[in-house]
């Protein structure tokens, strides 16, 4: 399969403006990155609070950004460096997969309080923004990249 370079997406562009249909860039694969084509997205309450405008004031919520933070794909393409999921378990393109987001490990939430989801240098799959690379994390989308340390 040819690498793709477009995929649909629904985006929030700003706290204030709903949502709407963007064709976005697929970004190139970074060491261990995996690019999965979405088999299956929810719609969670969190993603309605951000369509809505509820969560303008939570530092990991950062338009403009793909929604969806629940999601499974199949692999599309794999970064040579990856080729197993974080059980030691092969990968292959057209596995089926789902991940979570990459919490940094290193800050007081990750390390100290043990909540990681709290962690303001995560980059949460969903959360945004757009022009910070990866960008398409989302699983409201075509295509969603799956950053190096997910797991």
């Amino acid at each position: 399969m040819t690498y793709p370079t477009i995929s649909r997406a629904v985006v929030v562009a700003d706290h204030d403006a709903g949502i709407e249909m963007r064709e976005l860039a697929v970004p190139e694969l970074a060491e261990n990155g995996i690019l999965v084509e979405i088999e299956a997205a929810t719609a969670c309450g969190t993603d309605l609070h951000i369509a809505r405008g509820h969560m303008r004031h939570a530092p990991t919520v950062r338009p403009p950004l793909v929604l969806g933070h629940e999601m499974v794909g199949r692999i599309v393409a794999l970064d040579a460096g990856r080729r197993a999921d974080s059980l030691g378990r092969p990968l292959a393109e057209g596995d089926l997969i789902a991940w979570a987001s990459p919490w940094c490990g290193n800050c007081f939430w990750c390390a100290v309080a043990h909540q990681p989801t709290l962690c303001v240098n995560a980059n949460l799959n969903g959360f945004g923004p757009l022009h910070q690379f990866p960008h398409l994390t989302g699983g409201f989308a075509d295509l969603a990249y799956v950053s190096p340390n997910s797991r």
